[in-house]
């Protein structure tokens, strides 16, 4: 794995965050990094939804665990009678992850330096420049990536875990996931929590969930939030959403009002859309 003391002096910086001290890229200045910097939290939204969803001793698998922003918090949730599985893909974000998790105690997380996909293999990893400033690094796709060495892919059904909740973000590799571990899905009905923008394979994506005897929801967010744990009044980005999917196998209860959650009912009028467009028309001029 990447070491990360031979990046530059300075390169690394740590936060206070909600959930405990981060370290995070210095050059990370438009992706969770950068967040976490000024709102000492990042899609509080979405963990808070993602803990009630589960209890202490489940299993939990994340796919695209990025630096740990949930990880960490839904592993206190499990406890270590839980299970949790990271994966990260990209070595120096995976061994931020890591270092995280040590900064908070947690020695509980399985974390894969992988992907996760359709088929077992391997895929090209992206050449990334984690130094200079400007940098998304959540934002890196496997897809179509110029080689600097390989990573491997697993399948969720090769893991032989029992998950209660599959949380998915993947950068378009959503649909190769499922297809992955269709037949855990099919077997257990965990819950599945997926990034979902109206991009190319979206809708496919949809309709896997829809077959598979899923009830979806749109959780589109606003990432500024008045409550954040730095009390910041202004958003870092004046449009910036969080666009998710939850998943819920057919017949399971759950307070969807109490999150704001909207059902699904035509998967080609996407909710980030029309959020998108209300903060446009809103937008000082």
């Amino acid at each position: 794995m990447f070491d990360l003391s031979s990046l530059k002096t300075g390169a690394l910086r740590q936060v206070r965050t909600r959930h405990g001290d981060f370290l995070t890229l210095a050059s990370d200045s438009a992706g969770i990094g950068a967040l976490l910097a000024y709102y000492g939290e990042y899609a509080q939204h979405e963990v808070a939804l993602l803990e009630s969803l589960i209890n202490p001793g489940d299993t939990v698998i994340d796919v695209g665990a990025n630096i740990g922003t949930h990880t960490i918090p839904l592993a206190r949730r499990l406890t270590p009678a839980g299970g949790l599985i990271a994966f990260e893909a990209q070595p120096v974000v995976a061994m931020l992850l890591e270092a995280n998790l040590a900064l908070n105690d947690i020695g509980w997380v399985d974390v894969r330096l992988a992907a996760v996909g359709a088929k077992a293999g391997h895929l090209p990893l992206p050449a990334v420049d984690y130094v200079s400033a400007g940098q998304n690094f959540g934002g890196i796709s496997l897809i179509g990536a110029q080689t600097e060495g390989f990573i491997p892919v697993l399948r969720i059904d090769d893991l032989g875990v029992r998950p209660a909740l599959i949380k998915v973000d993947v950068e378009g590799m959503e649909l190769d996931v499922l297809k992955g571990g269709a037949a855990t899905i099919t077997d257990l009905k965990p819950i599945l929590y997926l990034e979902n923008f109206p991009a190319p394979g979206s809708d496919e994506v949809l309709l896997w969930l829809l077959r598979h005897d899923y009830s979806l929801f749109w959780d589109v967010q606003p990432i500024h939030s008045a409550s954040n744990f730095r009390g910041q009044s202004q958003p870092y980005f004046w449009n910036g959403l969080t666009s998710n999917v939850l998943a819920l196998p057919q017949g399971r209860a759950f307070d969807t009002d109490a999150f704001g959650l909207e059902a699904v009912r035509d998967i080609h009028d996407h909710k980030f859309t029309r959020a998108l467009a209300e903060l446009e028309r809103l937008r000082p001029q």
